[in-house]
């Protein structure tokens, strides 16, 4: 990964698909601490449209979308076993 610590600034450019990837965009600036800006450019898409038309409801934090996912799915479980059992292995 990158460090990103000393970031005061996060310049989007147009909307990043969803509520809760914006959010972990603009929270890359002021990890440090310190004030920070975000910026969104708005192009001419219709999601950019719709947000620059409704800045309330882009910043309202209960419209960070749910996750969902089907936690049966061989190809999600597999990924998730390997990385527990890294995190805390059983022996």
């Amino acid at each position: 990964g990158i460090d990103v610590g000393h970031l005061d600034c996060v310049i989007l450019l147009g909307f990043p698909g969803s509520c809760a990837s914006l959010w972990q965009q603009i929270g890359r600036a002021g990890r440090s601490g310190r004030p920070a800006l975000a910026f969104m450019v708005c192009f001419g898409g219709a999601l950019d449209q719709y947000w620059i038309q409704e800045p309330d409801a882009l910043f309202d934090k209960d419209n960070i979308e749910k996750v969902v996912i089907y936690p049966y799915n061989r190809h999600v479980i597999q990924g998730h076993l390997l990385c527990a059992a890294k995190e805390h292995p059983l022996a």
